[in-house]
């Protein structure tokens, strides 16, 4: 498996990548490292995870299962092409903050390509609920929340509780699938830890697209823009939380 990070000596070109050499080198592309970088901390914990992965040339194992219990026509992991951590993924109104997944991975299963967008957690929450991000009513929230609905097919109304870092980066998977031509779309939670609030959290987005979650399995929340999307809790293995 090949983990790529941005070039750091060329700030604004986002196409342009290098690899990394070990778990130390997602740290620069954190929004806020000095933070967010510490032992049982998701960043960290998930660089940990899969550069320990990528030493065998391979996924983790609880990522593994979530593909070979998908339902979908291809049943085994797909082949991890590239993954880059802290991937940026504009999103309307462009002037606003892009979604930041923790990693984006593209994979190809058999003649398809997939696109997946990882996000890492270990007891942080997911950030506001969508009543709250929805608050202060800056302009462009309601032109982004449009944009998100159009995007995941939803055409009923949001329950308010539902977390909008979920929404947000659900849809990047979409997006970016778009810009590859890959017919499949896929967000996966990689957690660690037992937090059950994060889980309930995860449950009440599904439940938004009418699926429960089955643990080690992918759901199915619709075809969306043309990508068949699909969402998974994968329970990461606790040892990393102590790297």
């Amino acid at each position: 498996m090949s983990t790529y990070g941005p070039d750091p000596d060329a700030p604004g070109i986002k196409r342009l990548y290098v690899p990394t050499r070990s778990p130390e080198d997602w740290r620069p592309w954190l929004n806020k490292p000095e933070l967010q970088w510490r032992s049982g901390y998701s960043a960290k914990t998930l660089a940990y995870a899969w550069e320990a992965a990528a030493r065998q040339d391979r996924w983790p194992a609880e990522v593994v299962q979530l593909f070979q219990e998908a339902p979908w026509p291809i049943c085994t992991p797909p082949e991890l092409l590239l993954a880059v951590p802290e991937y940026q993924v504009p999103i309307p109104p462009e002037q606003a903050s892009p979604s930041q997944s923790d990693l984006f991975v593209l994979a190809r299963a058999e003649h398809a390509l997939v696109v997946v967008m990882i996000e890492g957690k270990v007891a942080e929450s997911f950030g506001p609920s969508l009543d709250q991000w929805l608050e202060d009513d800056r302009p462009g929230k309601h032109r982004r929340l449009r944009w998100l609905r159009r995007t995941l097919g939803i055409e009923g109304e949001i329950p308010g509780d539902v977390p909008y870092q979920l929404l947000h980066r659900t849809a990047s998977a979409v997006k970016v699938a778009g810009e590859f031509c890959a017919p499949f779309a896929v967000m996966i939670v990689h957690a660690f830890g037992h937090h059950p609030e994060r889980l309930e959290d995860y449950r009440r987005f599904l439940r938004l697209f009418g699926q429960e979650h089955q643990p080690g399995r992918l759901a199915e929340i619709g075809c969306c823009q043309g990508r068949k999307t699909f969402c998974g809790w994968a329970q990461g293995e606790e040892k990393f939380l102590q790297a």
